[in-house]
């Protein structure tokens, strides 16, 4: 399938296709709020994943952030 519009980029970063109305806004990281679900417990979800379980460390979304 031809797709009808293939533009020519230059670069990874070449974004003269899209609008300066988005390309001029400021990057700002926005990670999610801490909720029900950071709450969760391996023991109160148990019942609903027999035989599976899930040890991860709570800092390691903030760990791969500060790294970007």
């Amino acid at each position: 399938l031809t797709p009808p519009f293939k533009p020519q980029v230059t670069s990874d970063t070449d974004t003269r296709y899209f609008d300066q109305e988005f390309t001029g806004e400021s990057v700002e990281l926005t990670p999610p709020d801490v909720g029900p679900l950071s709450s969760i417990t391996e023991e109160v979800e148990q019942p609903y994943f027999q035989q599976f379980s899930f040890h991860g460390s709570t800092g390691t979304l903030g760990r791969s952030m500060d790294q970007l």
